[in-house]
């Protein structure tokens, strides 16, 4: 049988989680943006801090360290703001 001590745990489990889960909303939703380029080939982001423009060559390292060119017609740059 369910006892007014397991209702009282319950509620205070429930309220708990509750509160540790908008905590890390709020703080998620103060992180800093990334700041750099955002380099976009086809359906891939690249999120990158410098790039090279070598002629009509885009040369920038991806998050792997792997150098990465690609021809600029084939390029979209966005400049991440503050």
């Amino acid at each position: 049988m369910i006892t007014k001590r397991f209702i009282w745990e319950s509620l205070a489990l429930v309220t708990f989680l509750a509160a540790i889960n908008i905590i890390l909303i709020f703080v998620i939703k103060k992180q800093d943006p990334p700041k750099g380029y955002k380099i976009r080939i086809k359906e891939v982001i690249y999120y990158v801090d410098t790039y090279i423009m070598d002629g009509e060559y885009l040369i920038f390292q991806d998050e792997f360290g792997r150098e990465v060119e690609v021809h600029k017609n084939f390029v979209s740059i966005e400049e991440i703001k503050e």
